[in-house]
């Protein structure tokens, strides 16, 4: 892919209804660029087109217009030479929050909720930036997660992605950001999520973020969340057994000129501690034992047993989360399972009061 401003598409079919959905990333050399990509039905969809101008009523090219679904999930577009932008494949009867905003401009917003197959035009007008008074992001947290290396692509997608959502830490309302950084291993998947509280004000530009690698060594820049209304960051590829260490800086939409007016002081630094992965190995019926490895560092581990696939949206039917135990097995203690029926389970183990955790693969058993 070339530097610049990328459309990207996405589409799968479920029976006789296609979702659609798509987003634009800015790709630089020698980086890796992400997008989240929300899909819906395409015959349920609405589109929105508008213009950005300064406050002098010019056109401004290459502004963004972020559009903000809630759960941390939202799209981004570039307006063209003109100042003109252009929404497709959103949603109908979802409130969604658009926001434009440019280095050194104000950003603006707007709520908007469209009808099925409504075309809605919404401009903004960008004044010119302030000199806020900045504080760094409060209220950080970090968990650590380990998992299978496909758990966060293909089948095995729910195991992580419902242990965030039901186990996470994410504050409301906040955009996820993933680190331009990451890169993709093969053999493990490792990351570390940082939330904090949702602080939105019109000269905000994004948050700077600083790692290291050594309690002894203060954080260093490492990567720039360019995300008016961020409060999540993912750091991805990252190794297991290891100690990471953050601090976050706020910026406004004036840097990176003048930083010591443009950029906060730091935020205090956070720790995060990665496990080891974890696997299932069996389900013994004699015994109604779950039996699993266990790693180095997780003190407590909780079975999550389902009667259907554990997408994110579903619920355990049985967990021992009231009781977890520090051994390598854990005895269900539910209802008598239905003799011929599918259920799925998996593992997790923890660490540091859940601040860290590790996931196994999804499993079945058949009674």
């Amino acid at each position: 892919v070339g530097e610049g401003e990328v459309r990207v598409n996405a589409r799968f079919d479920k029976g006789n209804t296609a979702y659609v959905g798509s987003t634009y990333v800015l790709t630089t050399a020698d980086t890796q660029s992400n997008g989240n990509i929300i899909v819906a039905p395409g015959n349920l969809m609405g589109t929105i087109e508008g213009n950005v101008k300064d406050r002098f009523g010019y056109d401004l090219a290459h502004a963004s217009v972020f559009m903000y679904f809630g759960g941390g999930n939202s799209k981004r577009v570039f307006t063209d030479e003109n100042g003109n932008y252009n929404f497709d494949d959103i949603p109908a009867n979802v409130t969604l929050q658009l926001s434009a905003s440019g280095r050194s401009y104000r950003s603006d917003q707007s709520a908007v909720n469209l009808a099925v197959g409504e075309h809605r035009t919404v401009n903004f007008i960008l004044d010119d930036a302030g000199s806020p008074t900045l504080t760094a992001p409060q209220n950080i947290t970090a968990t650590a997660y380990t998992s299978e290396p496909d758990a966060t692509r293909g089948l095995s997608t729910s195991a992580l992605d419902w242990v965030k959502k039901n186990l996470g830490r994410a504050k409301a309302g906040g955009k996820l950001t993933v680190s331009k950084k990451t890169r993709v291993r093969s053999d493990i998947n490792v990351e570390v999520e940082l939330n904090w509280d949702v602080d939105q004000f019109p000269d905000l530009f994004g948050f700077g973020v600083y790692r290291s690698t050594s309690s002894n060594v203060s954080p260093t820049s490492w990567d720039f969340i360019f995300e008016p209304l961020g409060a999540s960051y993912l750091d991805a590829g990252l190794q297991p057994n290891a100690n990471y260490y953050y601090s976050l800086t706020t910026a406004s939409a004036n840097f990176p000129d003048n930083p010591n007016v443009t950029e906060s002081d730091f935020s205090p630094v956070v720790s995060a501690q990665t496990l080891e992965r974890i696997h299932t190995t069996s389900y013994n019926s004699g015994t109604s034992k779950f039996q699993y490895t266990t790693t180095s560092g997780a003190t407590s581990y909780v079975v999550y047993l389902f009667d259907e696939f554990p997408g994110v949206n579903t619920t355990s039917v049985w967990n021992n989360a009231g009781s977890p135990s520090a051994t390598g097995s854990v005895t269900y203690t539910g209802p008598a399972l239905q003799a011929g029926h599918t259920y799925y389970w998996f593992v997790v183990g923890s660490a540091n009061s859940g601040a860290s955790r590790t996931i196994s693969q999804i499993d079945t058993l058949l009674p």
